[in-house]
């Protein structure tokens, strides 16, 4: 699967910020009580205004399993990119794969 500059981009944040969520336990903290204020210092800028709430869970503790439950997808607005239209007639439904590999990883780490 391609990935585009955008989302190669919002990735290295994303992991700056989990390393420095790792590193920094006052960071972490920072985070955890003010998302907003805290992401906008780390970023430089501010978050766009559409941005309404943001909630930070601490998910470092190997004896919790967090669920999230993601916004359910409206079917009639989607449409698949030629590449993704391959990938689903291949037989393969990735959110599916991944998330068998997510659980077999969880119940036999490796």
């Amino acid at each position: 699967m391609l990935v585009s500059k955008e989302q190669e981009k919002t990735q290295q944040f994303v992991n700056q910020l989990f390393n420095e969520c790792w590193n920094n336990e006052d960071f972490k903290n920072r985070l955890i009580a003010s998302p907003v204020e805290t992401l906008e210092d780390f970023k430089g800028q501010k978050l766009s205004p559409d941005m309404k709430k943001i909630v930070v869970s601490d998910q470092t503790d190997p004896n919790i399993i967090f669920i999230n439950i993601p916004p359910r997808v409206n079917l009639d607005d989607l449409e698949l990119s030629d590449e993704q239209l391959e990938m689903v007639s291949g037989g393969i439904v990735w959110p599916v794969v991944a998330l068998t590999f997510g659980v077999l990883a969880w119940i036999d780490p490796l």
